[in-house]
């Protein structure tokens, strides 16, 4: 039986954008110290750098379970790009925060994705890409 699917889905299309910036952030970030760095660990660095919550908070958000988000964080404070403190507002837990050699994986990061994003606004212009980014922006709102 032959399934025909909808190619142009919004969940299918960032799926692939986000898939390809991936392969060529992976291109770059190989070249570097930090090479060793997992992919999935890459991602949870990714949600630490951009928001501090609680270990049970990102798994909820990701729907990565919680033993996985754990394993990756001892990694990544194995690595040194974090460390774990305590929570403020709990005596039991604890919370990633990103340490200064994080802060370095951080500048070479935003420096490939500045140069990912400088090819896509080569290839769909400026207006489009700035309209692009923009409504995704209110799509992942909250409020």
């Amino acid at each position: 039986m032959k399934v025909n699917l909808d190619k142009s889905n919004i969940k299918g299309l960032v799926t692939d954008l986000y898939f390809m910036m991936e392969g060529d952030m992976r291109a770059v970030l190989d070249e570097t110290e930090f090479a060793s760095i997992r992919p999935a660990d890459g991602k949870v660095f990714m949600m630490i750098s951009r928001q501090v919550i609680s270990l049970s908070e990102y798994a909820k958000m990701s729907g990565i379970s919680r033993q996985s988000i754990h394993k990756s964080l001892l990694r990544l404070v194995d690595f040194g790009v974090i460390e774990l403190v305590q929570a403020p507002n709990s005596k039991r837990d604890k919370v990633p925060v990103v340490t200064e050699k994080g802060q370095e994986l951080h500048a070479i990061l935003f420096g490939i994705l500045h140069d990912i994003e400088q090819k896509q606004i080569a290839k769909v212009g400026k207006e489009r890409f700035e309209a692009f980014k923009s409504t995704l922006m209110m799509l992942v709102d909250k409020s």
